[in-house]
């Protein structure tokens, strides 16, 4: 762990426990392809600064499925998640090149997807006695689930 701009030194307490965040499931990350480990981070009288944690962790670690080059990382401090800037992620280590002054419990792995869902109109605003058709399309993330189409005459 890099420091820098400490005024007042002191020590860091580093904790690992081999298991997924318990609070991972309100994080960013999917639980079913993250690190199943994560690092506990205390301060203990050191002031001012900042500092970049690299994270490591065996390949052991990880779920089936996860794609270690978009891993993402996020700390968490008792109430919430914020997301963390990585360097190059491996199936090994995590380096985290924001600059953190905060302490807490950090976590990594895939992203979560989103579902979206979109519906557009073929007429708009559509005119009494006229046809129209409306298309949904379902993606999750970038992924394309289906689409389709509903008209009305």
């Amino acid at each position: 762990m890099a420091f820098t701009g400490v005024t007042t030194g002191g020590y860091i307490t580093a904790n690992t426990t081999g298991t997924s965040d318990p609070n991972i499931s309100t994080s960013n990350i999917n639980a079913a392809k993250n690190v199943n480990r994560y690092w506990t981070l205390t301060n203990n009288s050191t002031v001012g600064g900042s500092y970049k944690p690299t994270f490591t962790y065996t390949a052991a670690d990880l779920d089936a499925g996860v794609t270690a080059s978009t891993f993402i990382a996020q700390e968490y401090t008792g109430s919430s998640w914020a997301s963390l800037t990585t360097g190059t992620t491996t199936t090994t280590s995590t380096p985290v090149t924001s600059a953190l002054t905060a302490f807490g419990d950090f976590a990594i792995g895939n992203a979560k997807t989103t579902t979206t869902t979109t519906v557009i109109s073929s007429l708009n605003p559509a005119c009494q006695g006229s046809s129209v058709t409306f298309t949904a399309t379902v993606k999750s993330g970038a992924t394309l689930i289906t689409t389709g189409d509903v008209s009305f005459f």
